[in-house]
């Protein structure tokens, strides 16, 4: 089976997919409660505008409709901070909506003032007793948005997210990790490798100045380690 082939065949059922999820929201007229990336609004709203684009759906009407409604829920409702789905996800929701957008008026003005509330949540952040990492309810989270921002706004918030999610860290043996005992995890949401993509993005998109390549490794490192150790024991 060629490589062109797999790749045609995952595109199509990619496609197939993304139909089906479309026809789902466009059917679903009860709304969301929440905001957020992943379970609030503006997943949905995110999903209609690649099917505007990938399926070439005539959705404008029902995607205005989705974004009064998140307007309806902000005013009215106590917003949670986190991105799957308060506040920082709709924050991050609005940045690639923007982009995605090219005839969007008022960008900058709406960006700065999205700018200017994701520093107060991150103070906020910053005054809780115990501080969380992750992608949904963390700092994961708020460095994504500020990672999405570094053009326009300055990465001393950024560098301080990364700091504090390398103070958090173990490392032993050149290989750095996060957790102990059975709270090492490894997902994307809350383990080892989302704090790998996150700081690999970071070093992709600003050079070594905020991240080293010798942090990435030392995170490669724990990886294979766990991995040989789980080999070993399988055999």
């Amino acid at each position: 089976m060629s490589e062109t082939f797999v790749k045609k065949e995952l595109l199509k059922e990619c496609y197939i997919l993304l139909e089906k999820i479309y026809y789902i929201i466009k059917s679903n007229n009860k709304g969301t409660k929440y905001i957020g990336a992943l379970q609030g609004g503006m997943a949905e709203i995110l999903l209609l505008t690649i099917a505007k684009k990938t399926l070439k759906k005539d959705n404008e009407k029902l995607i205005a409709k989705k974004i009064k409604y998140i307007e309806s829920l902000i005013n009215k409702s106590t917003i949670t901070l986190s991105y799957i789905n308060g506040f920082v996800g709709f924050a991050n929701s609005i940045v690639i909506l923007l982009e995605e957008d090219e005839t969007a008026v008022n960008k900058k003005n709406i960006l700065k003032g999205i700018d200017e509330s994701m520093h107060l949540v991150y103070e906020e952040f910053l005054q809780s007793e115990q501080i969380d990492l992750d992608l949904f309810y963390g700092l994961i989270g708020i460095g994504k948005y500020f990672l999405s921002r570094t053009v326009d706004v300055n990465i001393s918030t950024l560098e301080s997210v990364v700091g504090l999610i390398l103070n958090e860290s173990i490392l032993e043996d050149n290989k750095r990790h996060w957790g102990k005992g059975e709270r090492i995890e490894f997902g994307l949401a809350h383990g080892q490798t989302m704090f790998l993509k996150f700081l690999f993005d970071v070093h992709l998109i600003l050079g070594k100045k905020i991240v080293s390549k010798k942090v990435l490794y030392e995170i490669i490192n724990f990886i294979y380690f766990i991995i040989n150790q789980v080999s070993f024991l399988m055999k």
